[in-house]
């Protein structure tokens, strides 16, 4: 494996025009519908919330940072080793996470549904503890480890709830093993994977922000794409980057090495033509109306496509509202998973974006 430093030969610290080089780059090979293997990363993965200092820009191929010493649940695969939890007692629930994120995002969901069904959390293959990876990273590949991870906990079906990209493996694992699947919950979610990655002047903006600048600078400009604008204003930004970060797992200044991977996996995945095939599936639809990422819109087009499906759109919400407004999504979803283990579904209700 192969790192080619951005750093000058003297040691000295990238500057903000060498940074700026390297996001240009990434942007073009988005546009261009960027298929190779190599990613463009702002290195260190390492650093997390605990504030290491280090600064370095790479064009890292398939580099990993080091895996934990530390006994814990793994499920070893012929291509991957999958880190996960078990937490709690009850009917099973399956959940899966979005791109750049391990499965501890889910905690503070875990927290309160775990009081009344086991929850299955798991970092996605390439991120987190679920290293070495030396398989392909696509949705079919992640849709694979989640059935997997069914089989080696003995479950032989479960409520399975996917936030971002978790909501696409969430649809493709339906597709793949629909009489295991006892429920659907698809959070700020979308059918069409290019649809997330689609390069509009915010997008362009926002991918600068997250790769240029000091630190702080790129915290709050990942805030900012999970949080609505006037919601930051009341917020210590500081605390709330260190809070997201211990969630995501990783410092929200850098980027994990697996980050373009999992993003050119979505834009290669389209589920679009085959939402019907869920049909008979319960599918619960939570968007947020002020969501840059997963626009409500796409919500809608999921809940439209899959035969009675329940779309919910959250006001004042966007693409962190599993964070911002957890009390809120546990109650939601607490509802619709009682409802969907009863077969007592509430009639699809539209609330306007």
């Amino acid at each position: 494996m192969h790192s080619a430093s951005l750093s000058r030969p003297n040691g000295r610290k990238p500057n903000c025009a060498q940074r700026a080089v390297s996001t240009i780059l990434l942007i073009k090979s988005l546009g261009g519908g960027w298929d190779r293997t190599n990613t463009l990363q702002l290195a260190d993965a390492k650093a997390s919330a605990n504030g290491l200092n280090t600064e370095t820009v790479s064009l890292t191929h398939d580099k990993n940072p080091p895996i934990s010493q530390d006994p814990m649940p793994i499920l070893k695969r012929s291509d991957v080793d999958l880190y996960y939890e078990l937490s709690g007692h009850g009917p099973p629930l399956l959940l899966i996470q979005g791109v750049g994120v391990v499965g501890e995002c889910w905690r503070p969901q875990v927290n309160e549904l775990a009081k009344n069904f086991q929850t299955l959390l798991f970092d996605n293959r390439g991120i987190g503890k679920s290293l070495p990876c030396t398989g392909p990273i696509s949705i079919e590949a992640m849709a694979e480890d989640a059935r997997a991870l069914m089989d080696a906990v003995g479950w032989t079906s479960a409520h399975v709830a996917g936030h971002s990209m978790g909501g696409v493996i969430a649809q493709q694992l339906a597709l793949d093993c629909r009489k295991r699947i006892r429920s659907l919950s698809l959070l700020c979610t979308f059918a069409r994977g290019k649809d997330a990655a689609r390069l509009t002047p915010w997008v362009l903006w926002m991918t600068l922000r997250t790769r240029i600048g000091t630190r702080r600078m790129r915290r709050r400009a990942f805030l900012e794409m999970l949080w609505p604008a006037d919601a930051l204003k009341s917020e210590d930004m500081d605390n709330l980057g260190a809070r997201v970060a211990a969630l995501a797992g990783r410092d929200l200044a850098c980027q994990p090495p697996v980050l373009m991977k999992q993003v050119m996996a979505m834009v290669r995945h389209d589920t679009s033509q085959r939402l019907a095939e869920l049909a008979g599936i319960p599918a619960y639809v939570l968007s947020g109306d002020r969501d840059p990422i997963a626009l409500s819109r796409y919500g809608r087009m999921i809940a439209d496509g899959i035969p009675g499906a329940l779309l919910e759109i959250m006001p004042g919400a966007s693409h962190g509202l599993t964070i911002q407004h957890a009390d809120e999504v546990n109650k939601r979803l607490e509802h619709f998973l009682a409802a969907a283990g009863k077969k007592d579904l509430p009639p699809a209700e539209l609330r306007p974006s």
